[in-house]
């Protein structure tokens, strides 16, 4: 991916880096009302399916943490 897709990422609320939902996370979302697969989120977010696992995990720990679980 280029800079450019990777600043977008970075800058634009609804922009991800798959072109057959028209770079939208709207339209992805409604593809996918109950969670898209782990490799279709980590080819939106440009990054591997590993990481998609990792920041996951720290996304849940985060929360287990904030509710006292």
């Amino acid at each position: 991916m280029t800079q450019d897709v990777q600043n977008m990422l970075e800058t634009l609320p609804d922009y991800i880096a798959v072109k057959r939902y028209g770079n939208s996370i709207t339209a992805l979302e409604k593809r996918y009302p109950e969670g898209a697969p782990a490799h279709i989120i980590a080819q939106a977010l440009n990054i591997t399916e590993e990481e998609v696992e990792i920041r996951y995990q720290k996304i849940i720990s985060v929360l287990r943490a904030q509710m006292g679980v």
